[in-house]
């Protein structure tokens, strides 16, 4: 995101209101999961696998939490936040490498990513956006993600609404909030 004058928003990035602007709020929390779950596609579409998205209101803030079965980051990756997901910048693959995440840190209120023996924490320390990594309590099969919001419980509504017209590749089972989606049908020629 764009970095410009005026107030900054409360998040990991320095995204300013202006910038929050340029999108209708429901319209930006729709991308912003649907962004989540497009990278786990991309991470387990080629040999299949399985993605869990869980979505929930604690209360206090909206938690996003998407695991995949794919091959996760590496434990050798650099994690510098624009390569996080290990995608190269050929411009024969679809999307930006990294910028996704990129994206959703930019308003996540923190985050946290496991895979392999990484566990990479994404938050504020002293006003300022910090990224802690330490070895994780246990290996972690795939990439799981678990983000934090300062969304309302009404998203919760319009997001089941929304990704429930989700297309399914009939090689990947996406379960929403523990409710498998249908895969859609192959085509045969």
């Amino acid at each position: 995101m764009a970095e410009g004058a005026g107030a900054t928003a409360a998040g990991w990035g320095q995204e300013t209101l202006l910038d929050r602007a340029a999108f209708d709020l429901p319209q930006r929390q729709h991308h912003l999961v649907r962004q989540l779950v497009q990278m786990s596609l991309d991470a387990v579409q080629e040999r299949g696998g399985m993605i869990a998205l869980e979505y929930y209101h604690d209360g206090h803030q909206f938690v996003v939490e998407c695991h995949d079965s794919g091959p996760g980051i590496g434990d050798a990756a650099p994690l510098d936040v624009v390569q996080l997901n290990g995608q190269d910048n050929s411009p024969f693959r679809r999307g930006r490498a990294g910028q996704g995440l990129k994206e959703i840190l930019s308003v996540a209120t923190s985050a946290k990513l496991l895979s392999g023996s990484r566990e990479v924490s994404f938050g504020e320390a002293k006003g300022h956006p910090s990224m802690r990594e330490v070895p994780a309590r246990a290996p972690v099969f795939g990439t799981s993600i678990i983000v934090t919001f300062g969304w309302r419980r009404e998203t919760l509504d319009q997001l089941d609404a929304d990704l429930k017209r989700l297309l399914v590749p009939d090689n990947v089972r996406l379960s929403l909030n523990g409710c498998r989606l249908p895969s859609r049908p192959s085509c045969s020629g």
